[in-house]
């Protein structure tokens, strides 16, 4: 089968469609069908759908025999389907913010689930509104909340919030749908973001009792996208407008010892399934070239046929692209257990991973990057070392801004397993030496996976007898610290959490805060003693005024009440 690549639109406005073939040099021009599509005057819609947590290897049209996709393999049959699609970043908010921007995390500032873009980067839903579009989102989880930037020119911005949690596909398209509906005197775009195939995985009937989980995840996922793809067929929108369908990342399911996503940088998580489709627009077929997530806004721009836009990338369909290496990285075990972040480079054949101990992996000879072959490859490994580290210093940009969030919400993060209790922190001032490398110490991250899973079941012994220990094994870690205190608060035993407090409120950017946490979880058990300790460590650090007067009042109060420090009557509360 040929390799097309298409170029709709060069920056000029030449009316003309390439397709390249797999091995380069042959080029064929599809002369009538691109030159009616480009005289026509409609201007086109933009339909962005986002499959997070979704394995390019789960799907039909990627060769998963076993995956129930009809409508993603149906796109794919129509469109073109990019194999070798990468995120650069196995997180959901930087990687969406890649997608909308054209730049990587180094240079949009957002690296985890936390942090607000600036305001200053240009961003596809700003320049689409712009130019007379009308915008709408339709987000499945908090993990894409206003609070962090890219509601950007987004007329609608429809979030989850809680207690909501996430949304469901079949809510998420019936939002969709209904703001489609109304869209008939200017052109659209649609951004639609599907949650479901993401950790817990219980898929409705009857894909719950037909697939494994997390393929009936998918499968549930796809029947919603069918309405999307049925509802531009009925309204005869197909030819008038660019679909792309794309995963922000994958999913480890166990593979290299990992459960789910973000501590690793393996095929698993960072090869994701990427689909356009714009009927007599853009070419059927399936390119094997390596593309980035950072090409979509550039992409859009060349078959919207702008001459000037500002986004980072080259377009997807352009005749004359070659290959490029993949950048990716991980700072999630960082910001969560303060081990080294890591980075990556990939070519058609090679990964190279920087870490304490690096990794090259022989992508054709080893599909499942098992077998680290660095020592007999060290020319390979030095140049894409090299190149990694020049890629990493040319990176320039705004870091990320703090975010305040509820407690809610930063329970609902970490019941997602994303910490969800401390704004970015970007590693500087340390090497690669001075921390453990993720590798080794795996049995901590899934001891963390699994309590997270327990306790968002409410299985808090169970969750604490797997925390102990691992926390013990990674006494740095100021996640599984900050999960013994809150399984220590929660088990009516909070003065075992004070060495745990501690060790977090050590490590973490937003140390008052902290302490305060701690001071108010203490007053709640019935230790007043200990919670006023607390209140004055927290009036000692730079706070709001109004916070600290409130504080000080609480502190006058209960230093003038005396008495032992023990609890009252019904603070234990046990499961």
């Amino acid at each position: 089968m040929r390799d097309p690549t298409t170029k709709c639109a060069s920056p000029r406005g030449r009316s003309r469609v390439r397709i390249f073939g797999a091995a380069g040099g042959v080029v064929l021009v599809l002369a009538a069908a691109a030159l009616l599509w480009r005289s026509r005057p409609e201007p086109i819609n933009v339909l962005l759908i986002t499959l997070d947590t979704t394995r390019a290897d789960r799907l039909g049209c990627y060769g998963y025999a076993r995956g129930e996709t009809p409508s993603l393999d149906r796109l794919a049959a129509e469109g073109v389907r990019f194999a070798q699609a990468f995120t650069p970043v196995p997180l959901t908010l930087p990687a969406h913010a890649t997608m909308l921007t054209g730049l990587l995390p180094p240079e949009h500032g957002l690296r985890d689930n936390d942090g607000r873009m600036d305001a200053g980067i240009p961003i596809l839903s700003e320049a689409l509104r712009t130019r007379g579009y009308r915008t709408a989102a339709f987000l499945a989880s908090t993990v894409l909340d206003a609070r962090y930037g890219l509601d950007r020119g987004f007329e609608v911005y429809s979030e989850a919030r809680p207690p909501e949690k996430d949304i469901t596909a079949d809510d998420v398209c019936s939002r969709a749908l209904a703001w489609l509906a109304d869209q008939a005197n200017a052109p659209f775009f649609c951004w639609v973001h599907f949650y479901d195939p993401h950790d817990p995985y219980v898929p409705p009937e009857p894909y719950r009792s037909r697939h494994p989980p997390y393929d009936g995840e998918i499968a549930f996922m796809d029947r919603e996208i069918g309405r999307l793809l049925d509802f531009l067929e009925r309204r005869n929108l197909e030819r008038r407008t660019l679909v792309i369908a794309c995963g922000d990342h994958g999913e480890a399911l166990g593979q290299h010892d990992e459960l789910t996503h973000g501590l690793f940088l393996y095929g698993e998580t960072m090869r994701v399934p990427l689909i356009l489709r714009l009927s007599g627009g853009i070419p059927k077929g399936v390119s094997n070239r390596m593309v980035p997530l950072s090409d979509i806004p550039a992409t859009v721009a060349d078959v919207l046929r702008w001459r000037e836009h500002a986004f980072g990338g080259r377009s997807l369909l352009a005749p004359d692209r070659t290959d490029v290496r993949c950048y990716g990285e991980t700072l999630y075990s960082f910001n969560l257990h303060r081990w080294t972040p890591l980075y990556s480079l990939t070519t058609r054949r090679w990964k190279y991973i920087e870490a304490p101990e690096p990794e090259l992996y022989d992508r054709i000879a080893d599909a499942r990057e098992t077998s680290n072959v660095l020592q007999a490859n060290p020319v390979i490994a030095a140049d894409l070392r090299r190149e990694l580290e020049r890629r990493r210093n040319a990176m320039r940009g705004p870091a990320a801004h703090r975010v305040s969030i509820d407690r809610a919400t930063r329970e609902r993060l970490r019941s997602l397993g994303y910490g969800g209790s401390a704004p970015v922190a970007t590693p500087s001032g340390c090497s690669m030496t001075d921390l453990r490398d993720p590798k080794t110490v795996t049995a901590v991250h899934r001891a963390y996976d699994r309590a997270v899973g327990l306790m968002d079941r409410n299985r808090h012994r169970e969750a604490l007898a797997l925390v102990e220990p691992a926390a013990a094994a990674s006494p740095e870690s100021p996640a599984m610290n900050t999960m013994l205190t809150h399984l220590y608060f929660k088990l009516g035993t909070p003065l075992k959490a004070k060495p745990h407090i501690e060790v977090t409120a050590a490590t973490s950017p937003v140390k008052r805060l902290v302490l305060l946490e701690a001071a108010n979880g203490f007053l709640a058990k019935g230790f007043p003693g200990e919670a006023v300790a607390y209140y004055r460590r927290v009036l000692a650090l730079p706070g709001p005024p109004e916070q600290n007067a409130e504080i000080s009042a609480v502190v006058e109060r209960l230093s003038r009440k005396a008495g032992p420090t023990r609890p009252q009557p019904g603070s234990r509360d046990g499961e």
